[in-house]
């Protein structure tokens, strides 16, 4: 969600032509969703997403990465590096806690 809101904030200026593209897309997928084909496109949307986070990591720093090299000024680049560094962190956080839950729980049912 941060990556999404990362790549909102730096296109920003752009938003009315993204919103007619969402439009569009919404309405060819709407009524191919309505002839019965929504069960197996939910089925794909399941299995890819959301992605790994490996492959979530690589994004976010390729993300943050692009942000960074680009010629704008730097005010303009706070928000979406930010966004992407809490996203990276928050990833390395929950791979941490998943790594130290056994131990945790070890160490807890000993007291």
């Amino acid at each position: 969600m941060l990556f999404v809101a990362a790549w909102a904030f730096w296109l920003h200026q752009w938003v009315p032509g993204v919103l007619v593209g969402i439009f569009v897309v919404w309405a060819v997928l709407h009524s191919r969703l309505e002839a019965g084909l929504g069960d197996a496109l939910g089925r794909r949307w399941r299995r890819a997403w959301p992605p790994s986070p490996l492959l979530l990591s690589a994004l976010l720093v390729t993300s943050a990465t692009t942000f960074v090299m680009d010629a704008a000024p730097a005010i303009a680049k706070v928000v979406p590096v930010g966004l992407d560094v809490v996203g990276l962190g928050l990833l390395l956080r929950a791979a941490w806690k998943a790594r130290a839950a056994p131990s945790l729980q070890a160490a807890r049912q000993e007291r």
